[in-house]
């Protein structure tokens, strides 16, 4: 990058000084058209993809990169003027100067709020939906997933590696940004219920009794109201509620079964099932990538949507890595420190409730 940027400068330094140091590109002729046409299509590949990422995000900082690329992409049709100082002309470099001055502007707010390069840069390098969902997440997810950490790491990493499937299972769905951020959110607190759970229970190492499994049953419905009483997370609700329906109908709290259950839920459901089997948890240890797919496959039109197995087998067999590897989502929870998160959302986030989750227990 440092010697991109030396080699610049020195070569608009020896323009200045020579301007005839470089042959000028005339109007109107094929290169300079088709150097138009190619910045104009670069660019405009460039702010689709944030205009997604923001979609994604929910939130401006993408979609101020992707207005800026627009903007910087139609300036570049100042190339097939005739004329240097006519309406097209100043047209072209106004919105060249726009794009360039929005994204300025976009990150020095940024930059004051935040005082780091990093959430400045953000917005502008995200280009997978990992990423664009972790940019500024809600804090009250943020809080949520720290006392997850706090109660139980392993229960804090399941959630993050679930989340991470989930977004990637949803892209071979093919959904769209708003449904591939909700199902993100979903995944990332499905198990947020856990933290009522009593850590005898949730720690317990052997099988639940009867009793410990009927407390464990209630966690689906316990994340629902927590989820819900945040008006930034409540679209989500159904979703964490039904993470453990079966397609069959054996699944609970509801009992519901095939189309019946939410399509978040049914992609949750799946990829919590497989990491819950493939990873190392409190009560045994993980049996691996290869064996959970199969009793996947297995169960598959009965415990879990068919065509969501699919999805994930086709995921996991592309990223034979995914889960062990660092991601976008790594850092949600982790040094969260606003204590004013429960005062402005005028409630309580965690209130005392009774119950929550233990995943693919008895």
């Amino acid at each position: 990058m440092v010697v991109w940027l030396v080699a610049i400068n020195v070569l608009a330094a020896a323009l200045l000084i020579d301007v005839d140091l470089l042959p000028s590109p005339t109007p109107r002729q094929p290169f300079t058209m088709t150097v138009a046409v190619l910045s104009f299509l670069g660019c405009a590949a460039l702010s689709r993809r944030h205009l997604r990422m923001a979609r994604i995000a929910g939130r401006p900082g993408p979609l101020v990169v992707a207005l800026g690329c627009g903007f910087v992409g139609a300036s570049a049709f100042v190339w097939l003027s005739t004329a240097p100082y006519s309406t097209g002309f100043w047209t072209a470099h106004a919105l060249d100067i726009l794009g360039v001055l929005m994204a300025t502007v976009g990150a020095l707010m940024v930059y004051r709020r935040t005082g780091r390069v990093s959430e400045v840069l953000a917005p502008v390098l995200v280009t997978e939906p990992l990423g664009a969902l972790e940019i500024r997440l809600d804090p009250t997810v943020h809080r949520f997933v720290a006392d997850l950490d706090a109660k139980d790491r392993i229960t804090r990493d399941h959630v993050i590696r679930t989340a991470e499937l989930a977004v990637l299972v949803g892209e071979e769905l093919r959904l769209g940004p708003t449904s591939l951020r909700r199902v993100g959110l979903t995944a990332i607190l499905h198990d947020v219920g856990k933290l009522d759970v009593p850590d005898e229970i949730l720690n317990k190492p052997g099988r639940l009794t009867d009793a410990e499994f009927d407390i464990i049953r209630r966690h689906a419905a316990h994340g629902e109201r927590l989820v819900a009483m945040s008006p930034a997370l409540e679209e989500i609700a159904a979703g964490v509620r039904g993470h453990h329906e079966r397609v069959d109908g054996g699944g609970y709290p509801d009992g519901l079964a095939g189309d019946a259950i939410p399509h978040d839920a049914r992609i949750v459901a799946v990829c919590d099932a497989f990491d819950a089997m493939a990873n190392t948890r409190q009560y045994r240890d993980g049996m691996g990538h290869d064996k959970a797919i199969a009793i996947l496959n297995e169960h598959a039109g009965s415990h879990g949507d068919p065509v969501v197995v699919a999805a994930l087998v086709t995921v996991v067999r592309r990223n034979p890595q995914i889960g062990m590897a660092s991601s976008a989502l790594d850092g949600v929870g982790r040094g969260f420190d606003d204590e004013n998160v429960t005062r402005r959302l005028g409630c309580d986030c965690l209130p005392e409730l009774s119950t929550a989750s233990s995943d693919l227990r008895p």
